[in-house]
């Protein structure tokens, strides 16, 4: 029965939001735990024995965070289209506004990662960072764009 297989879809996609979105709340937290290290090391004089190599370290970890939260973010977008394929017509407009704020999550990380690799001794490293999550970026941008083409169709 079509109606059951949609409920059925539809379920497993709220799990997985609300998934995403609890894990989304976990990292507020860990966030400002990350940024601590660079608060630290900031405040120290920069000629302060291995202040250098652990100021880099301190970046590496205020990265993770932001890292993690453009992952989440890019797997609530595949999931927001996903409902919009079985979602109904009043819910169309709450996945539209889901997949701006994941576009705007995921920037948001981007910006934050793209400032703390510019501060990194390790360019290899840094280049890297910038590389793989520009290459996220760029591919839930596109799955983004769909899924909005789509709900503006469906609205239509």
């Amino acid at each position: 029965n079509e109606s059951e297989e949609k409920t059925l879809e539809l379920t497993k996609i709220k799990k997985n939001l609300d998934a995403i979105g609890s894990y989304l709340l976990r990292q507020i937290d860990e966030d400002v735990k990350s940024y601590q290290p660079i608060q630290k090391y900031s405040a120290m004089p920069k000629d302060t024995p291995d202040w250098a190599s652990h100021f880099d370290a301190a970046l590496r970890i205020a990265c993770q965070v932001p890292t993690e939260i453009l992952f989440a973010a890019a797997q609530a977008a595949k999931q927001l289209v996903a409902l919009a394929d079985v979602c109904n017509t009043s819910l169309l407009s709450d996945v539209g506004v889901g997949l701006e704020l994941c576009r705007a999550a995921m920037l948001a990380s981007r910006f934050t990662i793209m400032t703390n690799a510019k501060g990194m001794q390790d360019e290899v490293f840094a280049m890297t960072l910038n590389r793989e999550n520009a290459i996220l970026f760029s591919e839930i941008d596109g799955i983004i764009d769909a899924g909005l083409k789509k709900v503006e169709a469906s609205l239509a």
